[in-house]
């Protein structure tokens, strides 16, 4: 249902200004993991985050946190019984690189664009 709703209100919000702040990536982080760590838990699926103290990202917070929160539920879907999902950032230049890493068999080849259309 949680994920039902935060994909209504992306879709409501897309047409929509985004509110940009500069905010620390780690309290966005940390607000995403705070409410998938239990599903995490329940599906067997271990939530790592590395440190990313000092990192500055312009953005929307409840956007970026959406769109955050659906990937690291969908690394946890797919992860074996005992997997680890990794968050982890890295900076370069002006540039800062999130990543989630899981042990799940990956996105088909021909499906990598598909998946970036709306309902899919």
């Amino acid at each position: 249902m949680t994920r039902l709703v935060e994909a209504l209100l992306q879709l409501t919000r897309a047409g929509s200004v985004p509110h940009r702040e500069n905010l620390d990536l780690a309290s966005i982080v940390a607000a995403v993991y705070a409410r998938l760590e239990q599903s995490a838990a329940e599906a067997g699926v271990r939530i790592e985050v590395a440190s990313m103290d000092g990192l500055l990202v312009n953005v929307d917070f409840e956007l970026m946190s959406v769109a955050l929160g659906n990937v690291i539920a969908n690394a946890i879907a797919h992860s074996p019984l005992g997997g680890v999902v990794r968050v982890e950032a890295v900076a370069e230049g002006d540039k800062i690189y999130l990543r989630v890493l899981d042990q799940g068999s990956g996105v088909p080849l021909e499906e990598r664009e598909r998946i970036f259309h709306p309902f899919v």
